[in-house]
């Protein structure tokens, strides 16, 4: 789990607030949007989602979860990436991160609601594959020593698939991190509000 995005942004009724993420294919993207005056998820706010310099009119509509959480699974993002014709070429080049898509998310509330100010925390959870670093010995004596030229590292990709040498987290384990950093961002910003 890496979180990609920590801010506080003002949202007027009926505006529309287009924020840019990055996400890999094979990751899935969450975020929880809360009003900074209640420190706490608010009904009116409603998300669309593109990708690759998708039109708005096209945007996929992402509903919040019971944990008041907006989840973009991966199957999603695998998804829009073929909707938005996402290519290799729409990588963004400048990112640190190699193989990233730039994702919008529009955020809005209805034209008759009142502005708020709402704090984003996002964060985009990777295959166990692709976050497992490759062990520096071979997993078995059969396998050869990897190198760290960029077509190994695709290749390692592909054994660590394969045959991965840590178990994955499971989902539950995976959903108390999340609440906790949930948890201790809120506590700051109650801080810092008062």
């Amino acid at each position: 789990m890496k979180i990609v995005r920590a801010d506080t942004n003002p949202l007027n009724g009926g505006d529309r607030l287009p924020l840019i993420t990055y996400v890999k294919p094979g990751s899935s993207y969450s975020f929880d949007a809360t009003n900074v005056k209640y420190s706490k998820a608010n009904e009116q706010i409603h998300l669309n989602v593109t990708m690759c310099n998708g039109n708005e009119a096209d945007a996929v509509t992402v509903n919040r979860s019971n944990t008041d959480t907006y989840e973009v699974s991966a199957e999603t993002i695998e998804r829009m990436m073929k909707t938005f014709n996402c290519s290799v070429k729409s990588r963004v080049k400048r990112n640190n991160e190699n193989g990233n898509y730039s994702m919008t998310l529009i955020i809005y509330v209805d034209k008759n609601d009142t502005s708020m100010n709402i704090t984003i925390v996002g964060y985009s959870i990777y295959p166990s594959a692709t976050t497992t670093p490759p062990s520096p010995t071979p997993t078995s004596p059969s396998s050869p020593p990897t190198s760290p030229s960029p077509t190994s590292t695709h290749a390692t990709t592909h054994a660590s698939t394969a045959a991965p040498t840590t178990p994955a987290a499971s989902s539950n384990g995976t959903g108390w991190i999340i609440a906790i950093v949930f948890i201790v961002l809120f506590a700051l910003t109650l801080i810092a509000a008062v």
